[in-house]
């Protein structure tokens, strides 16, 4: 009886992972080429923009983002910047002081320190247009990324507008938490491309765009705030989609260590968010409802599942094909994984293990931040692991 249990759950959790990892993107990538929901872009559209960056003691990064939102290509007349700075106790407003003499169209708002979620809902009372666009310090625009963000919402279906992202340090960092993250981001930003075709994507990455009567305070400091605007869009009725030409740079130093604790952080913020905004899983919703079952909720299972694969080997029939294939499926994830961990400990660029251990790093923050959340501990409050907030 027990054995029957226990294969059951395999095959749920096989059945699941498939469905998950492989199945999904193929469901996606054909629909994405059957479904014909075609954008109206005007070229021309360059509506007057305030840019929000909610900071935390970013004293270096301050200079290099100012300095790449005016050298872009869009109109410097048509852009005011806003910086919160949320308590920083660093030399952050002093310096964005000091460049309102060279761009006066900068304001910092000084804040006690509240969370980044805090900080966001009272900057954008600081938002007087009709589009305002959200960045964290650590990332960089391209000389097209805001014309190529904006030019999306001259359609009216269209409410918030995403960029892609290329990480500075991706290529030349050999590390698990920079390759798998990398390998990780190109299969994301697919799944991405495809649900932004047929409908809405739900996930979120860099700096994203919105429509000021669109935006929806962010109700506590578990939330992910750049997921809650999707999901809140979506639920009103208009698309959320991501714009493959509108590139950002993020130039946070990556390690396996942080890209881990990054995991936990941005999972735990996503159930939270999620449990929020319970309308986004209704069937009502229509397709995005589908996409966040198979692009979130259903992975965030995989490491019960991972789990129970690893114990399963010693509960069920031995020598059967199905215990072959579980224990050489174990074997071969957890050889390499270690393998990679060894490696990058003694400063070795072994690229065969930089995936397995990602995988397996990743399952354990998701583990780690279903404890998180259920234990309710996810808070926007801010980390110093490249400078980003604990949400994301």
């Amino acid at each position: 009886m027990i054995e029957q249990v226990i294969l059951i759950l395999i095959w749920i959790g096989i059945i699941t992972t498939v469905l998950t990892y492989a199945l999904y993107p193929l469901i996606l990538y054909v629909w994405a080429k059957l479904k014909k929901n075609k954008i109206q872009i005007n070229p021309n559209y360059e509506p007057d923009l305030t840019i929000l960056v909610a900071a935390y003691n970013e004293e270096d990064n301050i200079p290099e983002l100012v300095e790449s939102i005016f050298k872009s290509n869009y109109p410097p007349d048509k852009i005011k910047v806003v910086i919160g700075s949320d308590g920083s106790t660093d030399r952050t407003v002093e310096i964005v002081k000091e460049l309102q003499k060279e761009y006066p169209n900068i304001i910092v708002i000084e804040l006690e320190h509240s969370g980044k979620n805090a900080t966001i809902n009272k900057l954008i009372e600081f938002a007087d247009t009709d589009v305002v666009v959200f960045m964290d310090a650590d990332l960089r625009l391209t000389p097209q990324t805001l014309h190529n963000l904006v030019k999306y919402l001259s359609d009216d279906s269209i409410a918030l507008v995403q960029s892609n992202i290329y990480y500075q340090n991706g290529e030349i960092t050999g590390n698990a938490g920079t390759q798998g993250e990398n390998s990780y981001q190109q299969y994301e930003n697919f799944l991405r491309r495809c649900e932004s075709k047929i409908s809405s994507t739900v996930n979120n990455f860099g700096v994203y765009a919105i429509r000021r009567n669109y935006f929806s305070r962010i109700p506590n400091d578990k939330v992910c705030d750049d997921m809650y605007q999707i999901y809140q869009t979506i639920i009103k009725g208009k698309r959320v989609i991501v714009s493959d030409e509108a590139l950002t740079i993020d130039v946070r130093e990556k390690n396996t260590k942080n890209e881990f604790n990054r995991r936990i952080r941005l999972a735990a913020g996503g159930m939270a968010t999620i449990a929020s905004s319970p309308k986004i899983m209704s069937p009502a919703i229509g397709s995005p409802a589908f996409f966040i079952w198979f692009h979130k909720i259903l992975r965030w299972f995989s490491p019960i599942f991972l789990i129970i694969f690893a114990v399963s080997i010693f509960l069920i029939t031995p020598y059967t094909l199905l215990w072959y294939f579980l224990l050489f499926s174990m074997l071969i994830l957890f050889a390499f994984g270690l393998i990679g961990f060894i490696s990058e400990k003694f400063g070795y660029n072994f690229r065969f293990g930089h995936i397995p251990l990602f995988i397996l790093l990743m399952n354990w923050g998701f583990l780690c931040a279903i404890f998180r959340f259920i234990s309710g501990g996810q808070n926007s409050s801010w980390s110093r692991e490249g400078l980003q907030s604990t949400n994301g």
